[in-house]
């Protein structure tokens, strides 16, 4: 009897915006600047992979609400949060839209045969606060029909419109 042997190979990467970014943060995570953001400029770091891997999944939409200056052609076009700066507030939803449709022309475009997994940006779940403060979803058992812990997000029902709506 001939026994098959399937090999699998794990490569994780991280790329919390998909896209060009300077993060400045300290060893505990705590800002010591504000991000920035190249917004016409996917990061290459996964992009050079892209081609050869048969499996991706993309999730990062929550990392959009971080202080960030957003730049599109090496230009600064405005920010979000960023008090201290005389830039135009474009919010954290300007920059994900744009980011989300560069992610998916770059797909559709691409030569890629493999399985892309897409997991759109989860609602904030913190009851009494966010977890930036201690707060935390206290739920241990699943919701029954009817119940939520979900509350409202910031976030704008960006999703769908990119994807049906790339070119």
């Amino acid at each position: 009897m001939a026994l098959s042997l399937l090999q699998l190979h794990y490569l994780s990467h991280w790329s919390s915006f998909l896209t060009k970014a300077a993060i400045f943060e300290n060893y505990d995570g705590v800002s010591t600047s504000e991000i920035k953001l190249h917004l016409d400029k996917l990061d290459s770091t996964w992009t050079n992979l892209y081609e050869g891997l048969d499996y991706m999944i993309f999730a990062s939409g929550t990392w959009f609400i971080k202080t960030a200056i957003y730049y599109e052609n090496d230009i600064i076009l405005g920010c979000h949060y960023c008090p201290k700066r005389k830039l135009p507030e474009l919010g954290f939803n300007f920059a994900y839209r744009k980011v989300l449709k560069n992610l998916f022309n770059f797909i559709i475009t691409s030569n890629h045969k493999g399985t892309i997994f897409y997991r759109t940006t989860t609602p904030n779940h913190f009851e009494n606060g966010e977890w930036f403060s201690g707060e935390t979803c206290r739920r241990t058992t699943p919701v029954k029909e009817g119940e939520s812990c979900w509350v409202e997000s910031d976030f704008d029902p960006v999703d769908v419109p990119h994807i049906e709506g790339t070119t």
